[in-house]
């Protein structure tokens, strides 16, 4: 009788782990589909300040910080939600984090423009031979310079701000010559 009973229980252990196993991977499966929920509104977020950066900064930014209050929250309901290629998500993960760079930079240009304009300044004093008030202003161009690389540093990477940069890393030299 014993050998009999032994493969009842057996299935019907068998069968309760295959309910219970069944039963979380659907519970899986509905924190998954929140978690894309959630996180597919914070995405329309990102996707709108990146439309509105170069007209109101200060609401962009708003809305990154909205995106990712709800990608956060989507990771709390199901952390794969960052890891998954399921519905292009980790497209737009990617997408939303060249945005935030784009946000950034956005902050960061004008400050580097005050840089490059207090470098320009500087340069104009040193061919007046006024080393003085060159001096001054190149250290205000440090100073904006720093600024804008505490903001984001990818600001290095324009193009153009490369440029112009690198011709006032170069006039520092002829400031220093100047005054010797």
């Amino acid at each position: 009788m014993t050998n009999r009973c032994f493969p009842k229980i057996t299935f019907g252990i068998i069968t309760l782990l295959a309910i219970f196993s069944s039963t979380s991977v659907m519970a899986e499966s509905e924190a998954f589909k929140r978690a894309v929920k959630v996180f597919k509104q914070g995405y329309n977020e990102c996707t709108e300040a990146q439309r509105i950066r170069s007209q109101d900064i200060n609401q962009a930014t708003a809305k990154f910080s909205k995106y990712l209050e709800m990608k956060d929250k989507a990771a709390k309901i199901n952390s794969s939600i960052l890891t998954t290629k399921l519905h292009n998500i980790s497209r737009e993960i990617e997408y939303c984090e060249k945005a935030q760079q784009d946000i950034l930079r956005s902050k960061a240009f004008p400050i580097m423009e005050s840089a490059l304009e207090a470098c320009k300044k500087s340069k104009e004093q040193l061919v007046k031979a006024n080393t003085e008030n060159a001096t001054n202003s190149y250290k205000k161009y440090e100073e904006l310079y720093q600024k804008a690389i505490g903001v984001t540093p990818s600001i290095e990477k324009v193009s153009s701000i490369q440029i112009r940069t690198g011709r006032c890393n170069k006039l520092k030299k002829k400031i220093v010559t100047a005054e010797a």
